[in-house]
């Protein structure tokens, strides 16, 4: 039996499947041709990207910088990646955070979430108004190369 990090995959519950259109006279021979896929990356990404409103992009970031960013990084670590946009709309920033699993991303975020100095970044974020959209993917990396740590 498989573990929890491998997918059995049977080909034969694919009609038409790629043996049949390479090889159709073995296809016809095979009852079950069974290809197990080992998955060793369990990571969860959440990639965020926001938009602010013109001309709040650096007085947003600072504000991420003085007030966000210790309380961020003491719960959840150093990010994958914080980016400008460098073509494409210069209103916008990207941060990826990394996680082991949907479990390890909803504790790490209500923990950030109670702390007070996080909650002080989100005031002060608020009254400063600088974003106009927010928009969250959560994504897990291909098997084919390596992890993106």
């Amino acid at each position: 039996m498989p573990d929890s990090n491998q997918t059995t995959l049977n080909w034969a519950e694919f009609p038409g499947g790629v043996l049949n259109l390479l090889c159709p006279d073995i296809w016809s021979r095979m009852l079950t041709l069974t290809m197990t896929v080992t998955r060793e990356n369990t990571m969860l990404l959440d990639v965020r990207t926001y938009t602010c409103h013109p001309g709040k992009i650096k007085g947003h970031l600072a504000l991420y910088e003085k007030y966000g960013k210790e309380p961020q990084t003491r719960h959840i670590g150093q990010p994958l990646a914080y980016m400008i946009t460098e073509t494409g709309n210069p209103n916008q920033y990207v941060h990826i955070w990394v996680y082991e699993n949907a479990g390890d991303r909803e504790a790490k975020r209500k923990a950030m979430q109670a702390d007070p100095d996080w909650v002080k970044y989100t005031q002060e974020s608020a009254k400063f108004g600088g974003l106009a959209n927010q928009e969250n993917k959560l994504m897990s990396p291909v098997g084919f190369f390596p992890d993106p740590r």
